[in-house]
């Protein structure tokens, strides 16, 4: 008999907020779905009070950069302010909730690692499942992109080197649609999302 293998699954949302950020954090919530959300500065600058709220729902809040530069493309400098302008803008968003800031942590933009100065003392978080809704035609291919998320929960079930899995999203207005029937499919494959176990 084979054994049940458990996998730990942890969903991040990159490119938040978006106008449309606060629907995916109630569905998210009424669901039961833990989810770290990736700030893109420039998109954050005039919607402080929508990361505040996603806080006080206990969602977190990582770094995705500025303006979402290729970094090997970039100087040090500039990758040096892509960075800490947008830590300050998330730092403003715990502020306004009124909660203790419990992690720091940053994704490389398109996962173009590059050097960071040394004081810039945030770890990297990678992904190893990705969603394809990052294009608004990739997006209306609903089925398609079902379809390749439940190949790839299987495949990565068969990976013996890792059970820990981060499936990796995108908050843009044009793929608000996605997310309810990503859930869908969760529940139906009988999964569950967790917290723990990744950084």
């Amino acid at each position: 008999m084979n054994a049940v293998i458990k996998q730990n699954l942890f969903l991040t949302i990159d490119d938040a907020p978006s106008a449309h950020f606060l629907k995916k954090v109630s569905l998210l919530k009424e669901n039961k779905i833990p989810a770290l959300f990736f700030i893109r500065g420039e998109f954050a600058e005039k919607r402080i009070h929508l990361l505040a709220k996603a806080i006080e729902e206990d969602f977190l809040l990582g770094n995705h950069s500025y303006s979402h530069p290729y970094f090997s493309r970039i100087t040090m400098e500039e990758r040096r302010s892509e960075i800490l302008k947008t830590e300050e803008i998330i730092e403003k968003a715990y502020q306004l909730a009124e909660v203790k800031r419990p992690l720091k942590i940053f994704r490389f933009p398109f996962g173009d690692e590059a050097p960071l100065d040394s004081d810039i003392k945030l770890p990297a978080l990678g992904w190893t499942i990705e969603i394809k809704d990052y294009s608004a035609k990739l997006s209306r291919d609903i089925d398609t992109i079902i379809k390749q998320f439940s190949s790839d929960l299987e495949k990565a079930k068969n990976n013996r080197d890792t059970q820990d899995h981060l499936i990796l999203m995108h908050d843009f207005e044009h793929n608000t649609h996605c997310l309810p029937l990503i859930i869908e499919e969760i529940k139906r494959m009988q999964k569950n999302f967790h917290l723990s176990n990744f950084f």
